[in-house]
């Protein structure tokens, strides 16, 4: 088992601490850096002098503490010569910022392909043949360059772009907070883009400024092939005998929490598993489930996502 420091103790960086508390055999978090005065966490050693955290024993650094000095902090910790995984907290950068945090070796935790759902969608794509097609109304910018990329198997900028931004309003039903239900209105945008490849696929990205915060907008995802469609609900596609088969997605879970579910054991579509979580039954969030695998694969010495493919999904994901 591999140790880290962790530097961050924002949002997402609670996804690590998390996973360290309940999954103790695959992460072990020996110290966190955090620039909060007074900060503390039962259970783990927290100070917000960065040297004094990389003092102690490590075999990586985990970065999640978000866009603030996020440049700053990936040359420090490369001149020091430490491995590398950080968040995706490139969309913020210059173009030039950009080039410089490129050149730095590492690795990108982007974890939407490995998030149970879309992580099924991508397997059930084999039973409908050659793919052209990918609607998505869920993630944003760079998340959604990642599913893009992970579907389509297309890695150049896009040229071909269709945009419409869309302002509206409706009733507040979340925030990170919670559940709001006092009636008051909210406004957002719907963000459309319409993007055609020159290898004659198709990308449409359907995202509004309150999905990750609403309770009436839901994720949705749809991808067409030759023989068939995988929406998040399941797959239509025609078998060779020319039958005509639809098959549901079925989430074997135990529990609900707000927006993300815990406690799932795997997906299945028909017979077939489709997602199975070799983490259950330690309860574990969707996203963080698809984090555990990533550092399941860094630990195996087969994580593939480079710093280089982070800054990619941002270039893609900036025309979104």
């Amino acid at each position: 088992m591999k140790e880290y420091i962790l530097f961050g103790t924002g949002w997402r960086a609670m996804f690590y601490v998390r996973i360290a508390t309940h999954l103790t055999s695959l992460l072990r978090i020996n110290a966190i850096y955090t620039r909060r005065k007074d900060f503390s966490l039962p259970g783990f050693y927290v100070t917000d002098n960065a040297e004094d955290a990389l003092s102690k024993p490590h075999d990586a650094v985990i970065v999640a503490s978000g866009r603030i000095g996020f440049l700053e902090t990936m040359k420090y910790l490369e001149k020091r010569g430490e491995t590398i995984l950080t968040e995706t907290s490139f969309l913020t950068l210059t173009d030039e910022e950009l080039k410089e945090v490129e050149d730095i070796k590492g690795y990108t935790l982007e974890q939407y392909p490995h998030f149970p759902l879309f992580s099924a969608v991508i397997k059930a794509t084999e039973r409908i043949g050659k793919v052209d097609q990918l609607k998505l109304s869920s993630l944003h910018n760079h998340h959604a360059s990642a599913i893009l990329r992970a579907i389509l198997k297309e890695n150049s900028i896009p040229k071909d772009i269709s945009a419409v931004d869309f302002p509206s309003s409706t009733i507040k039903t979340a925030g990170r907070g919670g559940r709001s239900k006092n009636g008051e209105r909210e406004e957002y945008i719907r963000k459309i883009r319409i993007i055609r490849y020159p290898s004659n696929k198709l990308f449409i990205h359907d995202f509004s400024t309150n999905t990750y915060h609403s309770t009436l907008i839901k994720d949705e995802i749809e991808v067409r092939g030759e023989r068939g469609i995988v929406n998040e609900k399941g797959v239509r596609y025609v078998r060779e005998d020319g039958e005509t088969v639809s098959l549901p997605f079925v989430f074997h879970r135990d529990t609900e929490f707000f927006a993300s579910t815990m406690t799932l054991s795997h997906i299945t579509l028909g017979s077939e598993v489709v997602f199975s979580n070799p983490f259950y039954p330690s309860p574990l969030s969707d996203d963080e489930i698809a984090v555990a695998l990533l550092l399941q694969a860094f630990d195996k010495g087969c994580l593939e996502y480079s710093i280089q493919d982070g800054v990619l999904d941002v270039r893609i994901g900036r025309l979104l």
